[in-house]
């Protein structure tokens, strides 16, 4: 959970939506790629670098292997990804089932009674 957070505020920090992400413009996409490379490739390595100690001795130096080592189309489809994969959707499922199976909920045959 931590990697995620770590994901999300880093994410958000750059101030840019998905949709917009979207729809750049190849010149808009190369400005993004400089204001926000060191960024990107934190969220990457957030995303290699699961564990809690991975995350901490690892991240910057993944970050630097990506920014010097990988081309720039597939760090572009891997942040891609990554930022269309977070979210709260995956949860939803779980807890409509603990909202079905909640013990504490009153059931059909006690609404009468209160028992």
């Amino acid at each position: 959970m931590s990697g995620q957070i770590k994901i999300a505020r880093t994410y958000l920090s750059m101030g840019v939506t998905a949709a917009e992400m979207e729809n750049f413009t190849k010149e808009e996409e190369m400005t993004f790629i400089v204001k926000h490379s060191i960024a990107i490739s934190r969220i990457i390595a957030y995303a290699i670098c699961v564990g809690a100690v991975s995350q901490h001795l690892f991240v910057g130096l993944v970050a630097w292997f990506i920014r010097h080592f990988v081309e720039h189309r597939y760090i572009m489809v891997a942040f891609r990804s990554f930022t269309r994969l977070m979210g709260t959707k995956a949860f939803m499922t779980i807890i409509r089932s603990a909202e079905i199976a909640n013990p504490l909920k009153l059931r059909l045959s006690h609404k009468r009674k209160g028992s």
